[in-house]
């Protein structure tokens, strides 16, 4: 199933002017007798959704979500595809080409096929052979993944550098990215869903709770407790982090943060971390361009 939430779980609105670091800027837009005829496809495959975002002539034209299911297939991807395409008014031949990032290899060429059934295009795939323009310096740069590539493409691309990118998905991951644009590490742990449902699995009396902010970090009773371990507890753990990473890259121009759980937990932070769930997707799109104007 898909959803039209945009990315982040924010309601579907593109009107917001989304300001580059170079002071250009491109317009979310989801009009589409104003669109151009081709659109360009970013597809972030992670381990519990598939982010979909659609470019036109550097417009986010609309970004949604469909959950990551590894038993479907190439033409059941088509079919969800295609029927959120149709949603917003883009035929399948007005597809110029897409780009896939995943962490999830099993899926990674079926919904590629998907791609090729319903728009008939051959997808890039982000790796660190296409022209990123970032350099990575861990001990293996093979084993940095493609969300967290993408990350840093956009961080460079997009902000002034050096910067710490913040990706809170299933896992929360910390990127170090140098005033070179160089990934110099990263830093991963549990995500908060998969914190929060630890917790609760793992204990009796303990149920589940809405992941909100509570009115206090000193809990009077076990939901706003549990809140104020989820929530606050993860703003204060990335506000350590930041300081960690500080203390070792030097001080941080940008600090951006993604991901599904980002959105909650962001604004609480003591530092100043800005929040654009749409962050791998321009990463993508970025490296899309940057492959096409070098053919």
């Amino acid at each position: 199933m898909f959803s039209t939430d945009v990315c982040g779980g924010h309601a579907v609105n593109f009107s917001i002017d989304k300001t580059r670091a170079d002071g250009a800027s491109y317009i979310y837009n989801n009009k589409p007798e104003e669109r151009a005829a081709r659109m360009v496809l970013t597809i972030d495959i992670g381990n519990t959704n598939i982010v979909l975002g659609g470019y036109e002539n550097g417009a986010l034209g609309f970004c949604t979500r469909i959950s990551t299911d590894k038993s479907l297939e190439a033409d059941q991807y088509a079919l969800e595809l295609s029927g959120i395409l149709n949603l917003y008014k883009v035929a399948g031949e007005n597809i110029e080409g897409a780009i896939i990032s995943s962490v999830v290899p099993q899926i990674t060429d079926t919904v590629a096929r998907a791609l090729r059934m319903f728009a008939g295009v051959e997808p890039l795939k982000l790796t660190q052979e296409l022209p990123t323009g970032v350099g990575v310096n861990i001990d293996t740069p093979s084993e940095l993944g493609a969300d967290l590539l993408a990350g840093a493409i956009a961080a460079k691309a997009l902000y002034p550098l050096p910067a710490i990118v913040i990706d809170m998905g299933t896992a929360t991951k910390i990127t170090a990215v140098d005033e070179q644009g160089t990934v110099q590490g990263v830093s991963i742990m549990p995500g908060v869903f998969i914190s929060l449902d630890a917790l609760v699995n793992g204990t009796s009396l303990l149920k589940g709770i809405a992941t909100n902010a509570p009115v206090r970090a000193i809990g009077k009773n076990t939901v706003e407790s549990m809140q104020s371990g989820v929530v606050f507890g993860a703003a204060s753990m990335l506000d350590g982090m930041v300081e960690r990473f500080e203390a070792e890259l030097g001080p941080a121009k940008t600090l951006v943060a993604t991901g599904g759980a980002a959105g909650i937990v962001v604004p609480h932070c003591r530092h100043s971390v800005q929040y654009v769930p749409t962050l791998i997707l321009d990463g993508l799109y970025a490296v899309y361009c940057r492959t096409h104007a070098a053919l």
